[in-house]
């Protein structure tokens, strides 16, 4: 009778854990705030210039995504893949996504790596699927400031 209840408050729960819900994250690593979806700087990333896609609404899998969400995240894509060259010296990118556990997704909230890829750079999932670590506060701060600029005349 009050699963629906049960539900929403294990989403609430679920949420509130959630590094992608979290404002001081969302204030620390953000580049791009949408009206439904965020561009934040990856925390471990698999090489400068890895950003992840994240819809706000705390969803789990891809097919759960609105289409809305889904429209949104395709023009921030967009407007990320623009600033690739000037920044990155490439116009290249790799999209990833992974879809449960057993794919390997770390967090419980449905997110795509966009991650440049240049010469000599990352050139096959495999390899942005290696173990990472994650980068300092000062580098994340100038990351994220070196992207939000160059993003600011798009």
């Amino acid at each position: 009778m009050y699963e629906y209840l049960r539900k929403s408050m294990d989403e609430t729960k679920e949420a509130y854990s959630c590094p992608f819900c979290d404002p001081e994250i969302l204030e620390r690593q953000g580049v791009l705030n949408g009206k439904l979806c965020h561009v934040l700087y990856c925390l471990t990333p698999s090489c400068n210039g890895n950003v992840l896609l994240i819809p706000k609404r705390h969803v789990l899998r891809f097919e759960e995504l609105k289409q809305e969400e889904m429209n949104e995240m395709h023009e921030m894509i967009r407007k990320i893949a623009k600033v690739f060259p000037q920044l990155y010296k490439t116009d290249d990118y790799l999209l990833l996504q992974k879809n449960g556990k057993l794919s390997g997704q770390s967090v419980a909230h449905i997110h795509f790596h966009m991650i440049p890829t240049a010469e000599g750079g990352i050139q096959e999932i495999s390899t942005a699927l290696h173990k990472r670590t994650a980068i300092s506060a000062d580098e994340m701060a100038r990351r994220t400031e070196e992207l939000r600029r160059a993003l600011k005349p798009i």
